[in-house]
């Protein structure tokens, strides 16, 4: 089973030392796009644009990075699980090998027998001659020797007793080693087929395992970035009342500033008509002179302070007059970018409404994706039992097999006692005659075994040759399927590459055309609508579209 994947191995939350696959990637990612809006090569909404997409593709990797970490360890498990099978098989092989070498040697030492016997056969028909030479010789003796032939002859009627109850259990055994020869037969078609299987199911609930975790992580990718864009839209949008209060502000400032203004003429008409009146009054107040002389002195001073501030307040009424048009500018500025930002933000809504359609397709689709690695991870036991039984059952016929090649030098001891016992019996070829008879029965019988076996030999002989030549292989096979199998995967990794290219050739295409608008399409750079056009045909008549 894969380990859990956990949140501190993605991101530890901290974007100055965090040590998650996200963090570290994400650190690399942001110090390039800085440095290209620090170069101006970004510039604007584009800023937001290129970071939300590093930003994606970045979560992407890491969880990719992640995933693929799960994915080598359960690979290693099934090519060593494979690797141990494959072990037992080969040491199956050796030892039937080992098996058949025996036998045949049994079979070189039996032939010898056979032309031992075949040599002996003159000497047999000489021993006959002398017998029927003795016989004739002994007819004389017959009456005396009634009652001996008498016992002899009810012994061999025993022993043709004995012969022919073998010789009627020898068609019993044939059968008992047929019926063993067909259940072995039909134990390795159905091991060799349950192998061929595990391997498939293997790879199919690898790749289904390692799809599921990539299709949440597509979800939990999507659902960060529609809530990003959502806050950004949110921000937005409070900016806009922000910008219009900033407008009235500065309206009410302008007003406040040209109050002043207003005032202070005021003021200062007001202090002329005060002098021409003091001027009216000085014959009247000659005596309030000197009195007042320090207070028009002092009164004097304060009128030159204000004359110099004068100056002063004009420079800075003039600086804020110079700033008025320049504030105008950005306002229309601002005024000519709210339609693009409404075109944009009619985008991201229509964007994020056919997101959440998606969202809402995949999500009932979760939960019978969910049911489905149920069912297959309640398989996994199942398959390791049955990996376990297979293994079990291989080492137990390992096993069987060695003990047989242990008593196959046993055999060849017996055979070549059996050879050098031949001389003797030629002294009493007569008495063998039956049991000669006899074992020629034997080897008849031994004749559809043999054909049984050298039907075995060949039908694995063709199994064998399928695994490197498919002439003569029924698609409706094992092999012909397999073979479908790989051809189907081939054509599937095609498929791939035409649907991997259509899509850098689309994404670049995107790319160039939102961050430079002088980009032209072209048959240079390959993405005029031609070329473009040339890869999605590609890619569909790849689907057979």
């Amino acid at each position: 089973m894969p380990t859990e994947i956990l949140i501190s191995e993605l991101t530890s939350e901290d974007r100055e030392s965090g040590t998650g696959t996200f963090d570290v990637l994400m650190r690399s990612v942001k110090e390039h796009v800085v440095n290209e809006y620090t170069r101006g090569r970004i510039t604007g909404v584009e800023y937001s644009t290129v970071y939300l997409g590093a930003l994606q593709s970045t979560m992407d990797r890491a969880l990719q990075f992640l995933l693929e970490k799960d994915k080598l360890g359960l690979s290693l498990d099934l090519m060593a699980q494979e690797i141990l099978l494959a072990e037992q098989q080969v040491l199956k092989i050796q030892a039937e090998i080992a098996l058949v070498t025996a036998q045949n040697a049994n079979i070189v030492k039996e032939g010898a027998i056979l032309d031992e016997q075949v040599l002996l056969i003159p000497k047999e028909g000489q021993v006959l001659d002398a017998k029927t030479s003795t016989m004739n010789a002994e007819l004389l003796n017959v009456p005396k020797q009634g009652q001996m032939l008498d016992s002899q002859i009810a012994k061999v009627e025993k022993e043709e007793d004995v012969i022919d109850a073998q010789l009627l259990n020898i068609p019993k055994e044939g059968s008992v080693l047929n019926a063993k020869i067909s259940a072995m037969a039909k134990e390795e078609s159905m091991i060799d087929a349950q192998l061929l299987n595990v391997p498939l199911e293997g790879a199919i609930l690898s790749a289904q395992v390692l799809n599921i975790p990539k299709d949440g992580a597509i979800l939990e990718a999507r659902a960060a970035l529609t809530a990003k864009e959502e806050d950004m839209i949110d921000a937005q949008l409070l900016n806009v009342p922000k910008e219009g209060g900033l407008v009235d502000a500065q309206s009410a400032k302008m007003g406040k500033e040209e109050a002043m203004l207003d005032s202070k003429i005021a003021m200062m008409i007001k202090e002329e008509d005060m002098v021409d009146a003091q001027i009216l009054n000085v014959p009247k107040e000659g005596a309030l002179l000197d009195a007042q002389t320090s207070k028009t002195t002092k009164d004097g001073l304060a009128t030159d302070e204000q004359i110099l501030n004068i100056p002063k307040e004009g420079a800075i009424l003039a600086a804020q007059l110079l700033n008025i048009p320049k504030e105008g500018s950005i306002i229309d500025a601002k005024l000519l970018n709210i339609p693009k930002e409404g075109t944009i933000l009619d985008a991201q809504a229509d964007k994020l409404i056919k997101e959440e359609d998606m969202l809402d397709a995949q999500l009932l689709n979760i939960p019978k994706e969910g049911d489905m690695l149920d069912a297959k991870i309640l398989n996994v036991p199942k398959e390791g039992t049955v990996l376990d039984a297979q293994s079990t059952k291989i080492n137990k016929e390992v096993d069987m097999i060695t003990a047989e090649l242990l008593n196959v030098p046993k055999e060849g001891e017996m055979l070549q006692a059996k050879i050098l016992n031949v001389p003797i019996e030629g002294t009493v070829l007569t008495a063998q005659e039956c049991k000669l008879r006899a074992e020629f029965d034997v080897a008849l019988a031994q004749v559809p075994k043999i054909q049984v076996e050298t039907s075995l030999l060949g039908q694995k002989k063709v199994t064998e040759q399928a695994q490197t030549n498919s002439a003569g292989v029924d698609a409706d096979s094992v092999v012909g399927k397999q073979t479908a199998l790989y051809a189907a995967q081939s054509a599937g990794f095609a498929r791939d590459a035409e649907q991997k290219a259509a899509k850098i050739m689309t994404e670049t295409w995107n790319i160039r055309r939102s961050t430079e608008d002088t980009t032209e399409p072209n048959t240079d750079n390959k993405l005029d609508d031609v070329s473009v056009g040339s890869a999605i045909t590609k890619l569909l008549e790849g689907i057979n579209a």
